[in-house]
């Protein structure tokens, strides 16, 4: 057993087992089970809320959580893991999963988060993961009830998965649009893609001076706080009009699209020209020749409303400080268009997300 192990107390040691489980005196994880003492100092002081319903929360030797939602209250439950960003881990996983239940009308309340990390991974760089978790967990109310944390040589970088509970307002699925109604989207496409590719391609970004490097760094702070779509879902679900919400995530808009189109049996009809676009994103996708409808797209939420209604909902966002435009309309069933001026363009499901051509 090495020294650091040595230190601990009986209890302890068996907890962290073999020499291959303990942290080196330098500040890095070996493989295994994160030991106690880190998970104390690292993780437990960084679990978003305290919330009086988590009866079993995390601590050391329990491996399960127990909550108490109000009676009556239906649980919507997601998992999503975040494999594309390293530099926004612990951010993505909160945000990512937290708008799984909230575009189900579900406000989310409590997570489970495994983390997977790579051999000789340091202190800092789960301090790090853990600081993000707690902000974006406390900005948008969330419990970290449970989970897990191990360093293994089966990943090369760190790796995030998460389970978000939350507690449903109103019954809203992607299954719900209905033919005629209008399509709504929030903020703008591609704003996760565009952070990733911010974080993970900077040198080539400032080589070929696409951005400047004040101009990269205040493009990531801004699209920070832009990945949540909780605040838009709760606003649109008092929206009697709306029949369905979705977040776009890997494919991007046009995934989203589809999905939400398969799951009613119906088409869609969007207008290129009326899709919110940020200008860095723009540059981003010619630079590396890539359609921004097809990248990754967390931050933007994807409403269908009753034509009737759909004025209502712009105003309310607006009102509200979220950027909203009506792209387009949902149609019969086999038929996926997107306009362009006088050009109508076939559209054909993402093979897979924009993203991996350029990470890849």
């Amino acid at each position: 057993v090495s020294t650091f192990c040595r230190a601990l107390p009986q209890a302890s040691r068996a907890t962290v087992g073999i020499t291959r489980r303990c942290a080196s005196s330098q500040g890095k994880f070996r493989e295994g089970k994160v030991p106690p003492e880190i998970l104390q100092s690292l993780v437990f002081n960084k679990l978003g809320v305290d919330d009086p319903s988590v009866l079993v929360g995390p601590s050391l030797g329990v491996d399960g959580a127990v909550i108490a939602p109000q009676p009556g209250a239906p649980v919507v439950v997601s998992s999503d893991p975040i494999t594309g960003s390293t530099e926004d881990l612990g951010r993505l996983v909160v945000s990512v999963n937290a708008n799984d239940v909230a575009v189900m009308g579900a406000r989310p309340r409590w997570m489970v988060l495994t983390l997977l990390l790579p051999s000789e991974f340091d202190f800092n760089g789960l301090s790090k993961i853990m600081a993000q978790v707690h902000d974006e967990c406390t900005k948008l109310g969330i419990s970290v009830i449970g989970g897990h944390t191990e360093v293994t040589s089966a990943v090369n970088k760190p790796i995030a998965s998460a389970t978000m509970f939350g507690e449903q307002i109103r019954p809203v699925t992607s299954a719900g649009a209905r033919i005629h109604d209008r399509i709504v989207l929030t903020k703008g496409v591609a704003m996760e893609g565009t952070l990733i590719l911010l974080s993970e391609r900077r040198d080539t970004i400032l080589q070929e001076k696409i951005l400047s490097e004040a101009e990269i760094d205040s493009a990531i702070i801004e699209l920070h706080d832009t990945i949540s779509v909780v605040k838009e879902s709760m606003l649109a679900i008092t929206n009697e009009g709306v029949s369905a919400m979705h977040d776009p995530t890997e494919g991007g808009l046009l995934n989203a699209l589809f999905e939400v189109t398969d799951a009613s049996n119906l088409g869609f009809a969007i207008e290129r020209s009326k899709i919110p676009l940020r200008d860095d994103t723009a540059k981003l996708c010619k630079l590396f020749h890539i359609d921004p409808l097809q990248l990754i797209s967390s931050g933007a939420l994807l409403v269908t409303v009753s034509p009737d209604k759909v004025q209502d909902l712009l105003q309310k966002f607006q009102e509200n400080g979220v950027i909203a435009a009506d792209i387009g309309e949902i149609v019969d069933k086999g038929e996926h268009i997107i306009w362009e001026g006088e050009k109508r363009e076939e559209a054909s499901r993402p093979a897979q997300d924009a993203l991996w051509d350029v990470l890849n």
